[in-house]
C-alpha cells in the first residue's frame, strides 16, 4: 500500500512538472515545427562539434551548413537546414546567417550563426568559434544534468520514506507482536 503511495506521488510530481509522453515527440515536418530552447540546446553541443569539423577541413560556411544539417535529426539541424533551404532559395547567404543568427532559440546557436556569417563577410575562420561554442554547449549541459540529479534526489527521499520507513515498522511490530504471543 505504502508503495502504491509512493508511486502515485511521483506520479503526480512527474505530471505537474509538465513531463509527459508523446507519441508525435520532435518528429513533426521541417518546415512546420516550431523550436523549444530545451531541444535546440540538447542537440547543440554535437551540431556544433560538426560544423567546427566541417569548418575546419575546409568546407563553405554554407555548404558545413548543409552537411551537417542534412545527417542529423536534432533541432539545431532543423533550423541549420530551413536556413540552407532559404539560401537554395534565393536568399544572400550573409542575410540567411544573420536571420538566423536574430531569430535563434539560443545565444550559442546565435553565436554559431554570427560565426558563420563573420566568416563570409570578414573572412575570419568560423572554426575555432564553432568549437569554442560546442565546448560551451557541453559544459551547460553537464551543468543541466547535474541540477536536474539534484532536483530527482527529493524524490527518491519520498519513495524511501513512503514505501521503505513503513514497511521496516510493520515488519518490527510484526516481530514484537510474535515476541509477545510467545510469552503467553
Amino acid at each position: 500500500m505504502f508503495l502504491a503511495l509512493a508511486l502515485a506521488a511521483l506520479v503526480l510530481l512527474a505530471a505537474r512538472r509538465g513531463h509527459r509522453a508523446s507519441a508525435v515527440g520532435g518528429e513533426a515536418s521541417i518546415l512546420g515545427s516550431v523550436p523549444s530552447r530545451r531541444n535546440v540546446e540538447a542537440d547543440l553541443e554535437q551540431f556544433a562539434t560538426e560544423m567546427a569539423l566541417a569548418l575546419s577541413s575546409g568546407c563553405r560556411p554554407v555548404e558545413a551548413l548543409r552537411r551537417c544539417s542534412l545527417h542529423r535529426s536534432g533541432e539545431a539541424a532543423r533550423r541549420g537546414f530551413r536556413t540552407v533551404l532559404r539560401i537554395d532559395r534565393g536568399l544572400d547567404a550573409l542575410a540567411g546567417f544573420q536571420e538566423a543568427s536574430g531569430a535563434s532559440a539560443t545565444q550559442a546557436e546565435a553565436a554559431l550563426y554570427a560565426a558563420l556569417a563573420g566568416e563570409l563577410q570578414n573572412g575570419v575562420a568560423a572554426a575555432p568559434s564553432a568549437a569554442a561554442i560546442a565546448r560551451s554547449a557541453s559544459s551547460e549541459a553537464r551543468t543541466r544534468e547535474a541540477d536536474r540529479a539534484a532536483r530527482a534526489a527529493p524524490l527518491v527521499q519520498l519513495v524511501v520514506a513512503l514505501g521503505l520507513v513503513p514497511s521496516a515498522l510493520l515488519i518490527g511490530g510484526s516481530v514484537v507482536l510474535a515476541g509477545l504471543q510467545s510469552q503467553s
